[in-house]
């Protein structure tokens, strides 16, 4: 019987903590956290995902899986990088700068666009755009061409004999005097989805199969669910005894106070 009471006291124990949860991340849009989701059930941790204010989301894991679903994600480079839009370089109450602070924020909020399109393309694991737009002297009837320059960190399933020559094409067509040419390319290979392998299991995997391994053998034990329906029921008739004893009390209370009057 006291072997009985240890195992189902470790029963409570591992269901309270398998129950605790810790973000990871949050202030998440829909795409990404669904990304890290599934990043993480490929490699054998159960996240949940929450909805949070403005449509965005968090991404949540057992306190046991923390550390290995940080690493896993740390790998692959989730959540990737936010960029700032145009709207966030100019704002509605901006002063307006010099002829030369107005280029270089146009220049950066055009880098950070592209970026974040670029980023979105099935392949692609990070991109970086570098644009020149050279200023027009004041003297000058024809300006310079502008250069841009890509850097692209892709996974396997990239195909650079698709995917560069319509990138090029739309770097072409969202920069002032820009031609096809002026646009360099330098692709890297980088981690991605499918290429994320654990050779040996963290402890936070080990503990989590221990823990279901131990569930399992407690439930299927008939001696241990005869014990469990036992000190239910034991719980039931406590509870029944205390509420007829608060009755009694109630009543013995209400005989005293009418003897007193």
């Amino acid at each position: 019987m006291r072997t009985l009471r240890a195992r189902l006291t470790m029963l409570a124990i591992l269901l309270l903590l398998a129950g605790c949860k810790e973000t990871i991340h949050s202030d998440l849009p829909e795409r990404e956290a669904n990304e890290i989701a599934a990043v993480l059930y490929a490699q054998g941790i159960s996240p949940s995902k929450e909805t949070q204010k403005g449509g965005r989301y968090s991404v949540s894991v057992p306190k046991a899986e923390f550390g290995a679903a940080i690493a896993i994600l740390a790998k692959v480079g989730l959540p990737r990088q936010s960029y700032r839009t145009i709207g966030d370089i100019f704002p509605d109450d901006s002063v307006v700068g010099t002829p030369f602070e107005e280029r270089a924020r146009f220049s950066f909020a055009l880098s950070e666009e592209l970026s974040r399109t670029l980023t979105e393309i099935d392949g692609v694991h990070f991109a970086r755009v570098h644009i020149v737009i050279p200023e027009k002297g004041r003297f000058q009837d024809t300006t310079q061409p502008s250069k841009a320059s890509l850097a692209i960190y892709h996974r396997a399933d990239f195909d650079p004999s698709v995917h560069v020559p319509q990138m090029k094409k739309l770097v072409t067509f969202a920069v002032p005097d820009l031609v096809y040419d002026d646009v360099s390319v330098s692709l890297f290979p980088a981690g991605g989805l499918t290429d994320v392998v654990i050779s040996q299991p963290p402890r936070a995997f080990a503990a989590s199969a221990a823990t279901t391994a131990t569930i399992s053998r407690v439930v299927s034990s008939e001696s241990d669910i005869a014990f469990i329906l036992f000190l239910a029921a034991a719980a039931l008739a406590c509870m029944v005894f205390l509420v007829r004893l608060l009755i009694g009390l109630k009543n013995l209370a209400g005989r005293v106070f009418r003897h007193a009057k």
